[in-house]
């Protein structure tokens, strides 16, 4: 069975960035070079320039984040203030996908039923179904799909050919049966109530 790793929880605040100008009298460290105090403070140098142009700022921001004060020693405006927004951008970027990977997964939503019936250049409506009728399924208004009344009139039409054949000849058990079916039809939709308008 693969194992999966879950990315790492990011809790509580992250580290205050501050950035200070080196001593003329102290004795600097080569540039990106990180002392962490049992205090919970980082310095960072970063002198005049960093020297690594392609620096992973991920695994920098990752081992700076547990720290609580991230001290960054060297010039401020070339390189303290452009590093420090990188680092908060970074951890934004981390809280955002831990945030993200924390999240129960999300079946896709069914895509909604179309109309479907063949339109004149052959291709399938693409309306959804039971569109411009009182119905949420089946074809469109333009394919056949019907509102109530013509679904009433149709119901209608079907009862009195049936009840006028039925005076003459003997009903086949089909035409009973779609008889049955149409006038229940028909008083289903009768005892509906109305909206006033």
């Amino acid at each position: 069975m693969p194992t999966t790793t879950k990315p790492p929880q990011l809790t509580g605040r992250r580290p205050n960035i501050v950035c200070r100008r080196p001593d003329d009298t102290q004795h600097l460290p080569e540039p990106g070079t990180i002392i962490e105090t049992a205090s919970g403070e980082a310095m960072v140098y970063v002198g005049d320039c960093w020297p690594d142009p392609h620096l992973d700022l991920s695994r920098l921001a990752a081992r700076l984040r547990p720290a609580r004060k991230v001290i960054l020693i060297g010039d401020i405006w070339a390189v303290g203030r452009p590093l420090k927004y990188a680092l908060c951008e970074e951890w934004l970027r981390q809280k955002r996908e831990a945030r993200l990977a924390a999240r129960p997964p999300q079946l896709p939503k069914a895509p909604a039923p179309r109309c479907g019936q063949a339109r004149q250049d052959g291709k399938p409506c693409g309306l959804p179904a039971g569109w411009g009728t009182d119905g949420a399924e089946g074809p469109c208004k333009h394919h056949g799909g019907l509102s109530a009344a013509r679904r009433l009139g149709e119901h209608a039409l079907t009862v009195s050919r049936l009840a006028q054949k039925a005076r003459t000849t003997q009903l086949t058990p089909r035409e009973r049966l779609e008889g049955a079916i149409a006038l229940r039809a028909v008083i289903v939709e009768l005892r509906k109530p109305r909206r006033r308008r």
